[in-house]
């Protein structure tokens, strides 16, 4: 279904996005009020210019296939938007690092209620696998950072001890997917 949002969206079905609009902006404003204590007006104001960078990021190719639902990434672009606008009003970081700590923990909320049973499996496997594997692939695959990234940020000797270090976790991950019977959840 979200592929489908995605293409119609890119194929420049107007109503597509107008659905969209409306479908998660009592949530995402009632959201943006409760942690972000904001006004109402700056909570439409940020919901806008979510709506607005999803449409544009669908339309340069950025999304063509999401790894969470539609929801949480607006959710997330919505987060980074009030997040900016929080840093343009105040000068005090405590309070902004406070503001960060309630939104990050919401967001978390969000982000499990959207997760599929597909999604909970895995995430569920990767949780079996402790460290460092834990943290190597979500360094990989979720935040994206290569390989050379990983090696600074984990201070690890080398681009090989990464690289195998991740092979081995994604095996250990494929095998205790396969022992729980959800083989195909990986791809």
């Amino acid at each position: 279904m979200q592929d489908k949002i995605i293409a119609d969206i890119r194929g420049g079905k107007r109503d597509a996005l107008v659905k969209l609009y409306k479908q998660y902006r009592v949530d995402f404003i009632k959201w943006a009020l409760k942690s972000f204590h904001c006004t109402q007006q700056e909570a439409e104001d940020a919901y806008q210019d979510t709506t607005i960078a999803f449409y544009e990021n669908v339309m340069k190719g950025r999304v063509n296939q999401l790894n969470c639902s539609i929801k949480t990434y607006l959710f997330a672009i919505g987060k980074n938007i009030l997040l900016s606008s929080a840093k343009k009003k105040s000068n005090k970081t405590a309070d902004l690092d406070n503001v960060r700590e309630v939104i990050d923990e919401a967001l978390l909320v969000y982000e499990k209620i959207a997760l599929t049973e597909q999604q909970t499996n895995i995430l569920s496997a990767i949780e079996s696998l402790g460290e460092p594997c834990q943290t190597i692939l979500k360094l990989y695959y979720y935040d994206r950072l290569s390989i050379k990234k990983i090696v600074e940020q984990l201070d690890y000797k080398s681009e090989n001890v990464v690289k195998v270090q991740k092979n081995r976790c994604m095996k250990r991950l494929r095998t205790n997917l396969e022992k729980k019977g959800l083989k195909e959840d990986l791809r």
